[in-house]
């Protein structure tokens, strides 16, 4: 799991704009992903959506209830 909010929006517009994920190897993983999980049960899982919105907005990748991706 991620904590740091900036990591995450990275990773996220990586994994949605090149198709892959970094392992904890260093391996780059080919990934066709819909949706992310954010851990509500978290103590600080709302900041952290908060955080990780903005930068996602900006590179132009959807953000929305899952809801509306099914």
């Amino acid at each position: 799991m991620i904590h740091d909010p900036e990591l995450a929006a990275g990773r996220i517009i990586r994994m949605v704009k090149e198709g892959t994920v970094r392992s904890q190897q260093g391996i780059d993983v080919p990934i066709a992903a819909d949706t992310i999980c954010i851990h509500g049960d978290g103590e600080h899982a709302l900041p952290f959506a908060r955080r990780i919105k903005q930068p996602l907005i900006d590179e132009g990748v959807a953000v929305q209830p899952v809801r509306n991706s099914i």
